[in-house]
């Protein structure tokens, strides 16, 4: 996906970038990534923004410094992910669910606030 935005960007295909971004951005928030979310939010409003008035110069600057920060972000999470993989494993052979509740266990409702 990165690579598909930095081609938008080599092209100056705005509109692209915004869907790249924005398809990116549902992936980020389905897998509950609040910084790659925020990042890629503001990456798909540069791309909007550009689709409309492409000559806005602090927008085509911001497109190279969101691509950084998207990259940044991507290889930390590449880098945290083998021990969530190793927690999950662990916690599998364990037989650890962490939705199982003893019979008298009251189930608490979340508070979303």
């Amino acid at each position: 996906m990165e690579s598909k935005m930095a081609a938008c960007i080599a092209t100056n295909d705005h509109l692209q970038f915004g869907k790249e971004a924005h398809a990116l951005k549902g992936a980020a928030l389905n897998l509950h990534l609040p910084a790659l979310s925020d990042l890629t939010k503001k990456a798909e409003i540069i791309g909007k923004q550009l689709a409309a008035t492409p000559d806005q110069e602090e927008y085509l600057q911001a497109r190279h410094t969101m691509l950084a920060q998207l990259r940044i972000e991507y290889d930390r999470l590449l880098a945290v992910l083998p021990e969530y993989r190793q927690r999950a494993e662990e916690a599998e052979e364990g037989g650890d669910d962490a939705y199982a509740y003893e019979d008298d266990e009251e189930v608490q409702e979340p508070n979303f606030q």
